[in-house]
């Protein structure tokens, strides 16, 4: 007698205890591979040099670098890159590879990896700002779909405070019709600042500055709409990349090798000794436009709260599943409402959605302010 093939189940190769335990063990020794990763890379930014050989310095002297020459190359490619937020990319590493480690699972990992870069850079876009980047407020103005991923990478970060304008999804076109016009005129020099005299400098600065003024009268600006800049592109000898340093106010060129360090410095955390080089001179004619005054809102009544015109069920990224969330039509929202999360705020051209952690607050403009919820507001709620 013979049995039917459909009856016969083939045996797993496996026990099933097995396979469990072989996809644990392969999932962690993943996640200590990304570990190791992270390490190396933390282990050459903590070393890096700036005298070791990488894509803008050639030497032959040794590697200082703890990771190596490899290592040499990828902190410099990171810092040139993004700066002080490469230390970011570590600490996703690392706590992707802790994840993996301890078989957690990593939910949404598209969704993880698509904002890893995103937050790069709105750290380095922080970092590189002169203010403490928890003081620095993030604006969502880069298009209509801003307001619908900038409160989850906001909340990602650690943001403190995100902006979103009127009409954000115009508000880069609206930026171009506000802006003065700027004039450009450079002239190449490549000379060491120790080869050249200040007044060489100055007089070649001011033959630039006449051709900005006079193109900026035929374009119809005043001189009293008219603002003059001189700028000279430095680097130290050796280095592909320059910074550009204002001379405006410098009388001597001890002077502006002391602002290049400094700009260096903030830049890119240090300074060196090596000789500085004048790449180019450059002067920006700018005309200046007439800025509008921002229009203003109408403040809401006393005890007359604002009302959402529906509530819809969407996942809260916050409370780790679906939320009801209040539905609000911004053309309604007047100044000083404030609207706990999670919400989502629509309009013609965008829509903003932000958490169960997040608050939104209107201000007197008609902006959206959204700010991490206060722990005693949390506890209230």
């Amino acid at each position: 007698m013979t049995a039917s093939s459909e009856g016969v189940r083939r045996a797993p190769f496996l026990p099933e205890a097995a396979s469990r335990f072989l996809r644990r063990r392969a999932i962690q020794l993943a996640g200590l591979a990304l570990l190791a990763v992270a390490g190396v890379l933390a282990l050459a930014l903590i070393s890096y040099a700036p005298g070791d050989p990488s894509f803008n310095t050639a030497n032959s002297r040794g590697v200082a670098n703890l990771a190596g020459l490899p290592g040499a190359y990828a902190a410099d490619l990171l810092l040139q890159a993004v700066g002080a937020a490469a230390a970011l990319l570590i600490a996703i590493l690392a706590a992707w590879s802790w994840a993996l480690i301890s078989c957690r699972g990593m939910r949404l990992l598209w969704l993880r990896i698509a904002l890893c870069p995103l937050s790069i850079v709105l750290a380095a876009t922080g970092f590189a700002s002169l203010a403490p980047p928890t003081a620095w407020p993030v604006e969502a103005g880069f298009g209509g779909g801003g307001g619908m991923f900038v409160p989850l990478v906001g909340r990602e970060m650690g943001v403190r405070e995100i902006i979103i304008p009127q009409a954000s999804s115009v508000f880069s076109a609206w930026g171009m019709l506000m802006t003065d016009i700027v004039q450009e005129y450079a002239q190449t020099v490549l000379l060491l600042l120790d080869d050249i005299e200040m007044s060489d400098l100055t007089k070649a600065a001011a033959e630039l500055a006449d051709n900005a003024r006079a193109d900026l009268v035929s374009a119809g600006f005043p001189e009293s709409a008219q603002l003059i800049e001189h700028a000279a592109e430095l680097r130290y000898f050796g280095q592909e990349h320059s910074l550009e340093v204002s001379i405006d106010g410098a009388d001597s060129l001890d002077e502006l090798r002391a602002r290049y360090d400094e700009a260096h410095r903030r830049r890119y955390g240090h300074a060196m000794d090596d000789a500085v080089q004048l790449v180019n001179l450059r002067v920006r004619g700018i005309g200046r436009e007439p800025k509008p005054d921002l229009p203003r809102v109408a403040e809401r009544p006393a005890g007359n709260a604002p009302a959402p015109r529906a509530t819809r069920s969407a996942y809260c990224f916050a409370a780790g599943g679906p939320a009801d969330f209040a539905i609000y039509d911004r053309t309604t929202l007047m100044a000083g409402d404030s609207l706990p999360g999670p919400a989502v705020i629509e309009e013609a051209t965008t829509t903003v959605v932000y958490f169960s952690d997040q608050t939104a607050a209107i201000d007197v403009f008609g902006q959206i302010v959204i700010t991490p919820q206060t722990k005693t507001a949390e506890a209230g709620s």
